[in-house]
């Protein structure tokens, strides 16, 4: 699966691919230093490429505990306070989402059928009726498997037990719906979404639960949305009683929390420079609050995540520095990020689906030359 690198390869991809396996190796030895990867990690002969983002993910391999071989092809962010010791506590932050692409869709009242979860654009008439799957898909189980292997390989050598968050987004998928909706609570169609939302929320739990219990690192697993005790009670109100729920009254009910998430979501507003917030928005805040509120306190935050996360970072990044310039100095935990890209080919269908994902194609590995001739 790849093809080599010769003459005839685009010198530009050759070079940003050598570029990402040098950056890579750096950061291996910053995280062998502080225990987080063993002695024995080190980059692998081939480099991923994602030809719609033309990110690269160097493989990386290393011996675990029990003597196995772990490989991944791996894209390493810098901590974002650039901290120089070992952390005295790691905590990882991972997520899936609930839905692949065509586990979800709509059909809509012009006759036609739009996947729910694959695009945060209006839909162009209202929903009529939903087509859930109500089995898990390869994408589920093949994203807990491959995110618990690697947090269970980086805390396995870690003198403290490593707390791990992983972001389970049902009130970010009943957010969504309501975008989908224009705000309209009432009906079949939302009982519908709410009740398949926490069906698929507990079954995706589950299975994340499990897999991180089959690893031999002592974890502290906590799973959830940090949206849940702030907005789920109301969205469960407004849908039970088919009253309008806006945008604006989350958004209020949210800042007025006078809880931390109330205090990271200002600091999201602040990011946003007045721009308008609708149930989007409110839902991609989640994601980001899922990496925020790990940030709460001292050590080291470790996002692990699918690499189309990535936006999730970027944003949590802002947030984040915007709350230190406003004197948030409890907030002093590091943050970076290790995205494992997919070992294998799975079907489109069951390619993430969430409104910030990409479009399901596969990084494709290639194989460098030795570094020497690079």
């Amino acid at each position: 699966v790849g093809a080599a690198l010769d003459g005839t390869t685009n010198h530009g991809h050759r070079d940003t691919a050598a570029r990402a396996r040098t950056r890579t190796r750096q950061l291996i030895e910053i995280l062998k230093t502080w225990g987080v990867l063993p002695a024995s990690a080190a980059l692998g002969a081939s480099v991923a490429s994602d030809s719609k983002s033309g990110t690269h993910f160097p493989e990386v391999t290393w011996r675990r505990a029990s003597g196995s071989t772990e490989r991944h092809w791996l894209r390493i962010r810098r901590p974002l306070n650039g901290r120089e010791g070992p952390p005295m506590t790691v905590r990882f932050v991972t997520g899936i989402c609930l839905f692949g692409k065509d586990g979800a869709s709509a059909h809509l009242v012009d006759g036609s059928q739009r996947s729910i979860v694959s695009t945060r654009l209006s839909l162009p008439s209202p929903i009529e009726r939903l087509s859930i799957h109500e089995h898990l898909s390869g994408y589920e189980f093949d994203t807990a498997s491959r995110l618990s292997s690697v947090i269970g390989s980086m805390a396995e050598r870690l003198i403290k037990p490593a707390r791990v968050y992983v972001h389970v987004p049902v009130p970010e998928y009943v957010l969504f719906m309501l975008g989908h909706q224009r705000g309209v609570a009432r009906g079949p169609v939302m009982k519908e979404w709410l009740e398949a939302v926490e069906r698929r929320g507990a079954l995706v739990a589950e299975l994340f639960g499990s897999m991180l219990a089959r690893e031999p690192a002592s974890l502290l697993v906590h799973i959830g949305s940090p949206l849940t005790d702030v907005v789920m009670p109301h969205l469960h109100d407004a849908i039970a009683s088919e009253e309008a729920l806006s945008a604006q009254e989350l958004v209020r009910l949210i800042a007025g929390s006078e809880t931390p998430i109330g205090e990271a979501f200002k600091w999201w507003l602040d990011t946003r420079d007045g721009r308008d917030v609708g149930y989007y928005d409110l839902a991609h805040f989640g994601y980001v609050a899922g990496v925020v509120m790990n940030v709460l306190g001292r050590g080291l935050v470790i996002e692990v995540e699918n690499p189309s996360e990535e936006p999730i970072f970027r944003a949590a990044s802002r947030v984040i520095k915007r709350g230190r310039t406003l004197g948030a100095l409890e907030w002093r935990a590091d943050l970076m990020a290790v995205y494992p890209s997919e070992r294998a080919a799975r079907p489109s269908s069951d390619s993430p689906g969430h409104p910030d994902e990409a479009d399901g194609r596969q990084p494709q590995p290639v194989l460098l030359p030795h570094e020497e001739h690079v």
